[in-house]
């Protein structure tokens, strides 16, 4: 089941799961495993259950509590996702995986300056990281915190073209790239990463692809656009 995980082959990964958690209803390992799946499935509210049933055998098992946290925010309910992941930060100060985790939070509640220095404070623990550049400079933006912003796009920039060619999706994404001056070969870059990335996701879910739908009326001309 792992393995598939691995592969991208969530539905058959689901079953084997399940069927491990028939043997052995208590198998913590394939339980948080079982979790991240439902995830990536976007069940998110199956997830929160599981990760729930896992704490409730192993409370104070850190990876249950930050994925509980993580798929908290996915629906929406930030409130309770900050307040469990400022739990599990103050456990495990140094895991920069959780940190990132809460700066994501705290940016969705709203709390941008605290978003940005939890951002720094994950680029302090892992210089290296992409996804904290890329998510430090938004919060930047978005507090209009001017304070070495050339610096930080250059970074961005940097990094971008790093992931690009790592084959890793690039954080920062079509729309945002078009509001900034990466530049147009860059842009489209990006684009086709997003695209490719969609495509092996709607795969992966066993979705047919459909086409959009053509506008009523026929071919070009003078017709009314909708935004």
């Amino acid at each position: 089941a792992s393995a598939l995980m691995g592969m991208h082959e969530y539905r058959e990964a689901r079953e084997i799961f399940a069927q491990v958690l028939v043997i052995d209803p208590f198998h913590v390992n394939s339980m948080v495993n079982l979790g991240s799946l439902l995830g990536n499935l976007n069940d998110h509210a199956a997830a929160v259950d599981i990760y729930r049933r896992v704490l409730e055998i192993q409370p104070a098992l850190w990876q249950a509590r930050h994925n509980l946290g993580t798929s908290l925010h996915s629906l929406k309910r930030f409130g309770e996702a900050r307040k469990l992941l400022e739990e599990v930060y103050r456990d495990i100060p140094g895991c920069f995986e959780c940190a990132m985790s809460l700066a994501n939070t705290l940016r969705e509640s709203k709390d941008l300056s605290s978003s940005k220095a939890m951002y720094e404070d994950a680029l302090a623990m892992n210089s290296g990281s992409k996804e904290a550049v890329l998510h430090l400079y938004t919060a930047m933006q978005e507090l209009v915190d001017w304070d070495d912003l050339d610096i930080m796009f250059e970074r961005v920039v940097n990094a971008t073209r790093d992931q690009l060619a790592e084959g890793v999706l690039s954080t920062v994404n079509p729309y945002h790239s078009l509001l900034s001056q990466f530049g147009a070969p860059l842009t489209l870059q990006i684009a086709i990463a997003h695209a490719e990335h969609a495509t092996a996701k709607i795969q992966s879910l066993q979705l047919e692809l459909m086409p959009p739908p053509l506008p009523q009326g026929g071919g070009g001309g003078a017709g009314r656009g909708r935004g």
